[in-house]
């Protein structure tokens, strides 16, 4: 099941610490690139950061539940 989360991180190795909208499927983590217009697997996250979305996600799908 695919989900969507804004997210304050570090996406992108140009940027600083912002809001990202990101997108989940699975333990793939997509970020939106406003230059590409589309969700993409480049990014700048780190291991840790993952982490923490994964972890995110999961706690949010079981509040849903």
């Amino acid at each position: 099941m695919t989900k969507y989360l804004n997210v304050r991180c570090r996406a992108f190795s140009c940027e600083g610490v912002r809001l990202n909208k990101i997108m989940i499927d699975g333990d793939t983590i997509r970020v939106w690139d406003s230059v590409a217009g589309c969700y993409v697997t480049l990014h700048s996250l780190s291991e840790r950061t993952q982490a923490r979305i994964l972890k995110m996600a999961k706690e949010i799908s079981n509040e849903t539940k």
